[in-house]
């Protein structure tokens, strides 16, 4: 095996735990969705073409990439769905008798993570042509 090759599994590897993540922040609040897919796609687009194109033409993931890429945007429909979520978790947490300090802690980085949120731009709005795609 060459090292060009052992190079490319590596960043293959680290692309699909980079898409995992992702994957698993879609679900928990409080871990990021969008970076970790920009950092899948940049690992794939050093160990894969086909998996970099996939991820960036993918119609639930790509647009988020693409606009994070080219503008570090986050789009209305992302920022919204981002802050539901924070708040149901705390909801839950609050129901569910969780321990003072532990609500604070929770409260503290959701807090955190819902700034850097809103304070990230929104992408530019999008031609005709391009919706009707």
């Amino acid at each position: 095996m060459t090292l060009h090759r052992i190079r490319q599994l590596i960043w293959l590897a680290a692309g699909t735990s980079a898409l995992f993540a992702g994957l698993i922040g879609a679900i928990f609040p409080l871990i990021p969705t969008t970076p970790f897919l920009v950092l899948a796609a940049f690992c794939y687009s050093r160990s894969s073409r086909q998996l970099h194109s996939r991820l960036l033409a993918h119609p639930q993931v790509g647009r988020a990439i693409r606009d994070w890429r080219a503008y570090g945007a986050i789009s209305r429909r992302a920022k919204r769905l981002a802050l539901f979520s924070m708040v149901l978790a705390l909801s839950l947490s609050v129901l569910a008798g969780v321990p003072l300090v532990a609500i604070t802690m929770q409260a503290t980085a959701m807090l955190a993570a819902a700034a850097f949120i809103l304070t990230r731009p929104v992408p530019p709005a999008r031609q005709v042509e391009e919706r009707v795609r």
